[in-house]
């Protein structure tokens, strides 16, 4: 990434640990999800639309990572 500045956060070992576990088996990294999250917080355009789309998409993500075969448990 261009113009980026390596920054340093407290982070417990084995939260950290476990986030990297779960970022892995999601094909992601921490960094990505961090930077994604930023993003998010820092967005001046967000619509109430924007939001409940914004959420929507965490809510699949959270469905395929508990239920991956799609089903409802």
């Amino acid at each position: 990434m261009a113009n980026t500045t390596p920054r340093t956060i407290r982070v417990p070992n084995e939260l950290w640990d476990k986030a990297g576990r779960r970022a892995r088996d999601e094909g992601t990294t921490r960094t990505a999800l961090i930077i994604g999250w930023l993003e998010d917080y820092t967005s001046e355009d967000r619509t109430v639309t924007t939001e409940l789309a914004a959420i929507m998409e965490q809510l699949k993500a959270v469905r395929t990572r508990l239920v991956p075969d799609g089903g409802i448990k």
